[in-house]
């Protein structure tokens, strides 16, 4: 990390994908350890580093909770900025041909890819899905994430809140 700041760079993207381990595993990305994303964070801030925290929404493994934790890592300042998705299933991955072979349709649009997200988790709907995606980033964006966004050498505040 020290070789990071001396660099000049300010600020990482890391792929977190998801907080669940089973997801992880299946993705192949075992490697990413949930029990240490808060102490992983930290690190970067007290270096000084902007994190970009990457999260995907709508794994099999997802259960509607999985936006509070999320939301949870926002309000406290740990993961100040956020890349959220939805789950997407691009042309040539096993996930695009599991959809399709589930009868799941979807449509390329140059060479941007948007599904129709007619599919859904396996422990939600796609309706709570959608709900909860479109509801997280509602409590995410207002206020203080702006804050954080645009200072993003500060350091969090304890009780600070999206």
């Amino acid at each position: 990390m020290l070789l990071l700041r001396e660099s000049g760079c300010f600020g990482v993207l890391l792929g977190f994908e998801s907080i669940c381990p089973a997801t992880l595993q299946r993705i192949d990305k075992g490697f990413n350890k949930v029990s240490r994303y808060r102490e992983n964070l930290e690190r970067f801030h007290a270096n000084r580093q902007a994190v970009l925290g990457s999260f995907v929404f709508g794994f099999d493994e997802d259960e509607p909770s999985v936006f509070e934790y999320y939301a949870g890592l926002h309000r406290s300042g740990e993961n100040r900025l956020a890349a959220l998705c939805p789950l997407d299933a691009f042309p040539g991955t096993r996930l695009f041909t599991r959809l399709e072979r589930e009868g799941a349709s979807s449509t390329t649009m140059g060479l941007l890819y948007f599904p129709t997200r007619g599919f859904s988790p396996a422990r939600m709907s796609a309706r709570q899905l959608q709900e909860g995606f479109c509801g997280f980033g509602a409590r995410l964006l207002p206020g203080a994430y702006y804050k954080r966004m645009f200072d993003i050498r500060s350091t969090p505040s304890a009780g600070a809140e999206c």
